[in-house]
């Protein structure tokens, strides 16, 4: 929709909880946005910093995304998805991540 394309899942926490998760790509971001337990919505876009606050139910932290990298490569039936970034939270550095996500699909995705 929209020159973007969206991507639904739930995931089970390890202590049972469960998380509903949009995935939104453009060519030019991507934004993870999670509801349920946990609430969220990550915002990654390459060179950028973000902020976001990051709801659980044990309290709310402030979580900043420094986003190095981002490449969104569509071919035949695949998206592939590519993010080098960095988490703040309150303040202080920590982690480096990178996450990939590959994602197959049949037919036309519009």
């Amino acid at each position: 929709r929209d020159g973007k394309c969206y991507i639904l899942y739930e995931e089970t926490t390890e202590d049972r909880r469960t998380v509903r998760n949009l995935v939104k790509v453009s060519p030019d971001c991507l934004e993870i946005t999670k509801s349920g337990e946990i609430r969220s919505s990550m915002v990654f876009r390459q060179g950028k910093k973000t902020e976001t606050a990051y709801r659980t139910f044990v309290g709310r932290l402030s979580m900043g995304i420094d986003t190095r990298r981002l490449e969104v490569l569509e071919r035949d039936g695949e998206l592939e998805i590519l993010v080098d970034y960095s988490i703040e939270i309150n303040g202080q550095q920590v982690s480096d991540s990178i996450l990939a996500i590959t994602v197959s699909y049949q037919g036309d995705r519009d």
